[in-house]
């Protein structure tokens, strides 16, 4: 029988897409476990403190506070998370929660290994509870992919206004594989910062995808994609901008024969700091790498255009700023598609 929390946090989840949670964790602690027929003997799961893996960690070379806070305070066996199996092709995405409740500190550590030529789908979300609006989320995931397996890996934020947000992700993309990394924040936090790190072996490939909203927040984000032999990454981030700042870096390593692009375009609305950081490494000169970046404001002359078809400025402006946010570039599969635009319908701007 679900708990009167279980049934609050379920409610929560229409807030961030999800309509069919397996797992939900609140705060350092696990609420909610159930995996649907479907993951039958396909998905292995467990609570991170209930197994001993030499992968926890083999990802992370280097440190910072939040890492080191984590390691600290995992040693009191008191830092939650999942640890999460995909052992056979999955069709429909597995769907976890991650709560922050009553303005605490909330640290995970999440490890998620997709087996060799499995094809895998999953989508987090992390929010507050209603009214809960402070706190700090302190997370590290660690993604690894054998040989010819795929991940598509959706992450959506809403957080409460006061809300600070640090998530630190690893991941390694075996040999012939691919990994879709997708990020979603159409809220107010006050500050969010990450910086993923995506390693790829030779002929893999990897995408890293962020639509983003910044109002009143201090947002620094980006990702760094490291390539190996013949291997190609992309990043994109598109972003509406109304106050604050936003930091949006991005880094491409590169290798032999290896391709990677980076791209940043943000919408301005209002006036604000917004500062694009594109960094390029080459250790190969078979490499080919680029980047672009825009930044800029409304045009007038659309809203004008389209106020001539009868709509108000107000109508005008919502229309471009949700083709801005096109959520085509998630590679999502439909039924989380419609999720995700559900969330847009809901960006007042």
């Amino acid at each position: 029988m679900l708990t009167d929390k279980t049934h609050k946090a379920l409610d929560e989840l229409n807030r961030v897409g999800l309509s069919d949670a397996s797992y939900i964790i609140e705060n350092q602690n696990i609420i909610y476990e159930s995996l649907a027929s479907q993951f039958d003997g396909k998905v292995e799961l467990h609570d991170i403190r209930t197994v001993k893996d030499d992968r926890l960690w083999s990802l992370i070379k280097d440190k910072d506070h939040i890492i080191d806070d984590i390691k600290k305070y995992e040693t009191e066996n008191v830092v939650g998370g999942l640890y999460l199996i995909f052992k056979k092709d999955i069709t429909f995405p597995f769907q976890s929660c991650m709560i922050l409740s009553n303005d605490s500190v909330q640290r995970l550590h999440n490890l998620i290994i997709v087996n060799d030529n499995v094809k895998a789908f999953m989508i987090t979300g992390c929010t507050t509870h209603t009214g809960d609006n402070g706190g700090e989320h302190r997370a590290i995931t660690e993604i690894i992919l054998g040989r010819n397996a795929s991940l598509n890996y959706t992450m959506i934020h809403d957080w409460g206004e006061d809300t600070k947000v640090y998530p630190r992700t690893f991941v390694n993309v075996g040999e012939n594989s691919k990994f879709v990394y997708n990020y979603v924040n159409l809220n107010r936090a006050a500050h969010i910062q990450t910086m993923p790190l995506i390693r790829l072996e030779r002929n893999a490939v990897a995408e890293s995808n962020s639509l983003v909203y910044v109002d009143r927040s201090m947002i620094d984000m980006g990702t760094v994609i490291k390539l190996g032999e013949n291997a190609k990454g992309r990043i994109n981030l598109r972003s509406i901008f109304n106050t604050g700042e936003l930091i949006s870096r991005g880094k491409i390593i590169g290798n032999k024969k290896s391709v990677g692009h980076n791209a940043c375009d943000v919408l301005m609305l209002n006036d604000g700091v917004v500062e694009s950081i594109p960094e390029l490494v080459s250790h190969s000169k078979d490499a080919q790498l680029s980047h672009e970046a825009a930044i800029g404001k409304l045009s007038e002359k659309e809203v004008e255009y389209l106020m001539t078809r009868g709509m108000t400025e107000d109508e005008a402006i919502s229309l471009i700023v949700h083709g801005f946010l096109d959520t085509k570039i998630l590679g999502l599969s439909p039924e989380i598609e419609t999720e995700i635009k559900k969330l847009l319908d809901k960006l007042k701007v």
